[in-house]
């Protein structure tokens, strides 16, 4: 039987279908939500007068982020499918079964509850006791657990289909830095899909293990001892509650870890133009104090120099203004000028030549 297959099935078509019809709005969201972050980019970067190779810088920046995102939205049907796919293909191989599905997980258990139901059947309704009611009991109790095993896997699969289908959507979210939470948390979730497949298959590859050779120790079981339906039975509730647990709670730590890093590209770009925006200001004013420090030096240097200059003007007029040493006033009471320094070599030339000339005529006579 292979019923839950054929649903899962029904599910991957019609999210091909969804996808294909959603793919364009989202290319039309995704760049409407481009143009109108470029041109506040612009804005502000215009608003602040900032250089134009920094605006150049940062809108290259944004382009190779917003790229890798259209391409997303572009290649979705080919690259979620693939990881969808290989995450699947990933975990059966691990496990030992290549083919594994849903419906080979609800197989199993349904075989195990037959061979049970059979043995009770054999009694006829008037030969039934209480351990082969206890026996029927645990065979249902080991279909259920089986039941919700493949369950689960259905739901991841199912979950995984329609959410890429429909959810390119969100994808057209992502170009703009105020919506661009939307298909972090799209991408995020499609990673815990897959990280759940991948450890729900591991998990059912083991259990199926375990399956055979419960199988076979029910092959050679008797109604009268319920206690071998009872030991299966608790182990196949204990191997549902590890497929419904260990799968999601990788899922919520994978999930929550991509949700954090698609944004860093316009995180990255906006912490630039920040810094680049402070260190310009630190530069400015680095240029502003050192102007006014030249100034201050310059300025001092020349009340340095007026000082002196008031100085050496002071000092001018205190020598002039010192009192000058007078001769004695003449009969006449006239006073003489002092005598300068050319009158008294002119004194000195004029005594000695007399006296060379008194000389000459002492010795003529």
């Amino acid at each position: 039987m292979n019923n839950l297959d054929n649903i899962g099935q029904t599910f991957q078509w019609a999210g091909q279908r969804y996808m294909a019809i959603m793919q364009p709005f989202a290319e039309k969201i995704f760049l409407g939500l481009v143009l109108i972050e470029v041109i506040i980019t612009c804005v502000h970067f215009l608003t602040d007068q900032d250089e134009p190779t920094r605006l150049l810088a940062e809108l290259v920046k944004k382009s190779l982020a917003l790229g890798f995102l259209y391409a997303m939205i572009v290649n979705a049907p080919i690259w979620f499918s693939a990881i969808i796919q290989g995450f699947q293909q990933i975990g059966g191989q691990a496990a030992g079964i290549p083919d594994l599905s849903p419906s080979t997980v609800f197989n199993n258990g349904l075989a195990m509850f037959q061979t049970i139901y059979r043995g009770f059947g054999s009694l006829g309704w008037f030969h039934v006791t209480i351990a082969a009611l206890i026996a029927l009991v645990a065979g249902l109790i080991m279909f259920l657990s089986f039941a919700l095993i493949a369950g689960q896997m259905l739901l991841a699969l199912s979950e995984a289909y329609i959410g890429v289908g429909g959810g390119v959507l969100i994808l057209g979210f992502s170009g703009s830095r105020w919506t661009i939470k939307f298909a972090e948390g799209f991408i995020g979730w499609i990673a815990g899909v897959g990280i759940k497949l991948f450890f729900l298959y591991l998990l059912v590859g083991v259990g199926i293990t375990i399956t055979a050779g419960w199988n076979a120790a029910l092959t050679g079981w008797t109604v009268a001892d319920p206690s071998l339906p009872l030991t299966i039975a608790g182990g196949a509730l204990i191997f549902m509650l590890l497929a419904w647990k260990i799968p999601d709670t990788a899922a919520a730590l994978v999930g929550g870890a991509v949700s954090l890093n698609l944004s860093h590209a316009f995180e990255a770009v906006m912490a630039g133009y920040g810094l680049g925006r402070i260190l310009t200001s630190q530069k400015t004013a680095g240029a502003e104090s050192g102007a006014t420090l030249e100034g201050g030096h310059s300025l001092g240097a020349s009340l340095e120099a007026g000082d002196k200059a008031a100085a050496a003007n002071n000092g001018a007029r205190s020598a002039s203004a010192r009192p000058t040493a007078r001769m004695p006033a003449s009969g006449d009471g006239v006073p003489s000028p002092p005598p300068s320094g050319n009158q008294t070599a002119w004194v000195g030339r004029s005594s000695a030549t007399q006296q060379a000339k008194h000389t000459g005529q002492t010795a003529l006579l």
